[in-house]
């Protein structure tokens, strides 16, 4: 399919089938694949499931799932400001 273009196939994650792997899109050609806003979608999707858990139900298991503190200061410290 891509070869038929005359320019680079890239691909936005938010307007495909979830299952379709990176690994899939460059075997069809796809030269770029952006995540577009669904990284931000997946991270307003957890906040609202932990307010409405917090509202509904009054517990805050969400915490089991967080992400240490450490890992997230390492990841940051990798990206130059």
């Amino acid at each position: 399919m891509a070869a038929a273009l005359a320019k680079p196939l890239n691909v936005g994650l938010g307007a495909i089938d979830a299952s379709v792997t990176v690994a899939e899109l460059e075997e069809a050609g796809a030269r770029r694949v952006s995540t577009g806003g669904s990284m931000t979608r997946v991270a307003f999707t957890a906040i609202l499931g932990a307010a409405r858990e917090l509202k509904e139900k009054g517990t805050a298991t969400y915490l089991r799932d967080l992400v240490p503190s450490s890992v997230l200061w390492r990841a940051f410290a990798e990206y130059p400001r």
